[in-house]
């Protein structure tokens, strides 16, 4: 918190102009990101099934407590229980990801900000790698099982999302 005063002192002059308006908040926004991704380790998850994106490859869920909204962008946890365990290195493999996401509503795409892998079920046991992916995002076409979902959640009001998160928890 003693960095953002710090962050709102040095662009307190320019507070009144257009840029220093933009610039207050990309700083903010890149605040709350630089939070997000301090607290990944520490957050508790509590893990909403979502049997519609379910298949071979192994159980989705998705965690709508910590969901935030900023704007037109959703910030929230995944998570993929694999049925087979991937390799990973070492006779190591992974069992589960937690993925750390943003959907833009704006052009209904979504882009993985950082993501865990672990060891056991459930984003249990050994952490084998944290990795905060460059990617482009990936458009949410309607072919896709996640489409219902992410634009569900982007139709939703500031309110009825407020809603939804207190319901599901």
């Amino acid at each position: 918190m003693k960095n953002l005063l710090k962050v709102i002192n040095i662009i307190g002059p320019w507070k009144s102009s257009i840029i220093g308006t933009i610039v207050i908040i990309i700083a903010i926004k890149a605040i709350m990101n630089f939070l997000s991704f301090a607290e990944f380790s520490r957050v508790e998850f509590e893990w909403m099934a979502q049997p519609d994106l379910n298949d071979d490859s192994g159980s989705s869920y998705d965690d709508y407590r910590n969901m935030r909204r900023i704007d037109n962008e959703i910030y929230k946890y995944s998570l993929l229980n694999y049925s087979n365990p991937q390799y990973y290195s070492y006779n190591k493999t992974i069992k589960s990801i937690i993925v750390f996401e943003v959907i833009d509503c704006d052009v209904l795409s979504v882009r993985p900000l950082s993501f865990e892998l672990y060891a056991e079920s459930m984003g249990e046991g050994e952490l084998l790698n944290t990795r905060n992916p460059s990617v482009k995002p990936t458009l949410i076409t309607l072919d896709m099982n996640e489409y219902s979902i992410m634009k569900g959640l982007c139709d939703l009001s500031p309110k009825e999302f407020e809603i939804l998160k207190n319901d599901k928890v």
